[in-house]
């Protein structure tokens, strides 16, 4: 019995309700999808479930035999999985409903080790030269390089390569002066792992000056050590030294 219904003489029609004859059930709001890590907080919210009169009491089974309660509360998985997550809400008068929502549990993603570098750390202007580096990612994932030379040239992105695998690149400097090497890798996810630096210098070299009288005075100092120590003076030791 929820009210009366009401025909007068010129057949309107009018309904009289009386909210307080009938109850009407709560209505249970899971929320989600829900996405976490293993180890990570994750926070439910049943905020959207509501109820004619007020809504007493949350609970809450997190599908991995443990419970909670409240509004928003959180809970920490210890295993990847999909899990139930189930709410029931009970009202003022007793009455109580329920929702099921879903969460997903994955491993946590690591970025990859900054990759090592090795190569040669001086060299000449113009000459080709060969670096190697590798990376290794926690989770096993592939990788790829970025490497800046420090000549505004840049090899973006190069792979992807299984983890631990050596990658050798080569490069040409062809200005002289120091230059930093900088890489850094990624993995599948596009997680990239801290910076690696290699300094290489590329020294002005001096002029070989090769003349037959140089020649000869090699070949003199070579036969008589005595001459030799004659030309240990400072004037004849700039003019050796420009070789």
């Amino acid at each position: 019995e929820y009210g009366s219904l009401n025909i007068d003489n010129s057949g309107v029609v009018w309904v009289d309700y009386d909210p307080d004859s009938v109850h009407w059930a709560p209505v249970a709001d899971a929320g989600g999808l829900y996405f976490g890590d293993v180890g990570q907080e994750i926070t439910f919210d049943a905020s959207k479930s509501f109820a004619e009169g007020d809504i007493t009491y949350y609970s809450w089974d997190f599908g991995d035999e443990t419970t909670g309660t409240g509004v928003s509360p959180t809970h920490v998985y210890s295993q990847r999985g999909i899990y139930p997550v189930t709410l029931t809400v009970t009202d003022s008068e007793d009455s109580s409903a329920t929702d099921t929502s879903w969460v997903g549990v994955e491993e946590p993603i690591d970025p990859p080790n900054k990759p090592s570098i090795d190569g040669p750390a001086t060299g000449i202007a113009g000459t080709i030269y060969e670096y190697i580096f590798t990376a290794s990612d926690p989770n096993g994932d592939k990788v790829y390089y970025y490497i800046d030379w420090g000549d505004y040239n840049i090899e973006e992105w190069i792979g992807p390569y299984i983890s631990g695998e050596t990658v050798n690149v080569s490069h040409t400097w062809t200005a002289q002066g120091n230059h930093r090497i900088r890489a850094k890798a990624k993995d599948i996810y596009d997680i990239e792992s801290n910076w690696e630096t290699l300094s290489v210098s590329m020294p002005k070299t001096k002029p070989y000056i090769n003349t037959p009288f140089l020649q000869f005075l090699e070949q003199l100092m070579q036969r008589f050590p005595l001459l030799a120590r004659l030309f240990q003076l400072p004037v004849f030791n700039k003019l050796l030294n420009l070789r």
